[in-house]
């Protein structure tokens, strides 16, 4: 994946913004660009929008953004102050049908939300794909469980680059194919989550003997 110049402009004046510390990298900006250019994306919910970096990138779509942290709110004010931002992870969606969820916060902590903030919406809304920026294990879990009840569930890891001597972090993508709520749809989101939980407990042992 080639990172445009553009995109690169746009993370650089961001990197220089109050709070910028765990912003969404570089990496991420440029997949999300690509995917919801070739996906046709509508409409999006994004859970941890911090001080806006990928709420103000994708503004071009019908984002609706959690927001918890005082701080960060201030800062998406100003750097996204087109958003429709929820300022409660205790408040449910406005829609219950998206094309993509970005997870890039609210895990409790830190982070803002709290810890079961992931599973509890992912449970209301019908997303056609999630993507989780960075690493997030737990989150990634989350994912899973949440989703892989009602269908399979396929798990695309987004590679990490290094741009100009600096390591970035890619995410990981979850697709959920549209399917009927009956028994095989079961039996195939079943599957999915012992094979995609399996390679999640593969890569962190992996991590360990690094």
């Amino acid at each position: 994946m080639t990172i445009s110049n553009e995109v690169m402009a746009f993370w650089t004046r961001f990197r220089e913004k109050p709070g910028s510390d765990h912003m969404a990298t570089p990496v991420s900006l440029q997949f999300l660009a690509d995917y919801c250019a070739n996906a046709r994306v509508a409409s999006i919910l994004e859970l941890g929008a911090g001080i806006g970096t990928m709420t103000k990138f994708l503004e071009s779509y019908a984002i609706d953004a959690y927001e918890d942290i005082p701080f960060c709110l201030g800062e998406l004010a100003k750097n996204a102050p087109q958003a429709h931002v929820v300022k409660s992870y205790e408040t449910l969606p406005p829609r219950r049908d998206y094309d993509l969820v970005i997870i890039d916060g609210g895990d409790g902590g830190k982070n803002g939300g709290y810890k079961q903030a992931t599973s509890v919406l992912l449970s209301y809304v019908n997303p056609k794909a999630v993507y989780v920026e960075g690493v997030r294990t737990p989150q990634q879990i989350e994912v899973l469980w949440s989703l892989c009840g009602r269908r399979a569930v396929k798990m695309v890891r987004i590679r990490g680059q290094e741009i100009d001597g600096q390591y970035y972090k890619g995410g990981t993508l979850f697709l959920t194919p549209p399917s009927r709520p009956n028994g095989l749809a079961q039996i195939k989101g079943v599957a999915s989550l012992v094979y995609n939980l399996s390679r999640l407990r593969l890569e962190l042992l992996l991590r360990k003997v690094k």
